[in-house]
């Protein structure tokens, strides 16, 4: 059996795999975000690329949380503007509801929880950051297959009404 080369099966261009959300702001981020990891070869450039990560995070959990809408799993009370784990919880909690979508929503919490552990790291190695990133695209995807969940729920709604 054949070992396959890293290139063989791993994605290096990220900005290639990179799902677009619309949100300029947050869009030009994770460019930057993986253009400098890309260069990125010491401990400092790591936790900045790190930082950088969480701040990406934070403007995607308060772009999608609603207060009113979104109470997390793990807290009741009012959750706190940095609180990222919390609000993308409420989020996909409301979103993921019932016993026929448990799947769907332990793998979107599941993402959530990596991505968190992994921006929090005190020592940030080149797999670690990499699994951020990763995982932060994958939490971005997961995001946006929701909201396209949602609107088309909204569009049928609408559709049915008339």
């Amino acid at each position: 059996m054949e070992i396959l080369k890293n290139s063989d099966y791993i994605e290096n261009d990220l900005t290639k795999v990179y799902p677009e959300t619309g949100w300029k702001q947050i869009d030009r981020d994770v460019k930057l975000t993986i253009s400098r990891f890309e260069k990125a070869s010491d401990t400092i450039e790591f936790k900045a690329v790190t930082n950088m990560l969480r701040d990406i995070l934070e403007k995607i959990s308060n772009e999608v949380y609603e207060v009113d809408k979104h109470q997390p799993i793990t807290f009741v009370g009012n959750v706190s503007n940095s609180d990222i784990k919390r609000k993308l919880e409420g989020y996909f909690k409301y979103n993921y509801k019932g016993k026929s979508n448990d799947e769907y929503l332990n793998f979107a919490i599941s993402t959530v929880n990596l991505v968190n552990k992994l921006v929090h790291s005190s020592s940030q190695t080149m797999l670690n950051l990499r699994m951020g990133i990763e995982a932060t695209l994958m939490l971005i995807r997961i995001i946006n297959l929701t909201n396209s969940m949602e609107e088309q729920k909204l569009s049928s709604i609408t559709i049915l009404e008339k």
